[in-house]
C-alpha cells in the first residue's frame, strides 16, 4: 500500500496495477484558510491591545484556538484527501468536496485522447501551478485542478498512456 494515498477511497488496485504518481493541489490553494487564521490572530492582538488581559481577550484567544483547529484542520484534511493518482492502468481523481461527500472518477489508459495544461495568472506562473485537462475518447474531461508543475504532469500522463498503448498493441487515435 502506498502511504501517499488511501487506496480504500477507491476500489483498490487491480491485478498487475502499480501506483506511479500521486499529485495533489498546490498548497497555495490553502491561502484563503491561511488568511482566515491570520485575520483571527490579528483580532487576538487587537483585543489584547484594547482590553488588556480581560475576559474579552480570553474569549478571543479561545475563539482563535477553535478557528485554528477547525479552519486549519479542514484545509489540511481536504488537501490530503483530494488526490490525483496515476497508475500504469488508469488515472484516478479522488475529490472531497464537503466533509462527508466524496467522489471518485477514473479514466482507463486506453481512452485517453488528449492532455492539455493551462496556467492562468501571474501568481500561477510565478509559483508554477495550473490545471491539467485530460480528455477521453468519449469526450468527457477530468480536470486536475491547481496542481504544481502542470506541464510535467501533462507530459507524464501522455508518456504513461503512450507506453500503455505500445505494450497493448493499440495505436493512438
Amino acid at each position: 500500500m502506498n502511504p501517499e494515498v488511501n487506496i480504500e477511497l477507491f476500489d483498490g488496485l487491480r491485478d498487475n496495477e502499480e501506483i506511479l504518481f500521486v499529485w495533489r493541489k498546490n498548497p497555495w490553494t490553502m491561502f484563503r484558510s491561511g488568511l482566515v487564521i491570520v485575520g483571527v490572530t490579528l483580532t487576538v492582538f487587537l483585543s489584547f491591545l484594547l482590553f488588556g488581559a480581560s475576559l474579552i481577550t480570553s474569549a478571543t484567544i479561545a475563539f482563535w484556538f477553535i478557528t485554528l483547529a477547525v479552519v486549519g484542520g479542514l484545509a489540511w484534511y481536504f488537501w490530503v484527501q483530494n488526490a490525483y493518482v496515476l497508475t500504469n492502468q488508469r488515472l484516478i481523481d479522488l475529490q472531497y468536496t464537503k466533509l462527508f461527500h466524496h467522489s471518485v472518477s477514473e479514466i482507463p489508459m486506453d481512452i485517453i485522447q488528449d492532455v492539455t495544461y493551462e496556467k492562468n495568472g501571474v501568481i500561477a506562473s510565478i509559483i508554477n501551478f495550473g490545471d491539467v485537462t485530460v480528455q477521453t475518447a468519449s469526450y468527457t474531461e477530468v480536470i486536475l485542478e491547481t496542481v504544481t508543475d502542470p506541464k510535467a504532469i501533462q507530459q507524464t500522463i501522455l508518456k504513461v498512456a503512450g507506453h500503455w498503448r505500445e505494450t497493448h498493441g493499440i495505436s493512438a487515435a
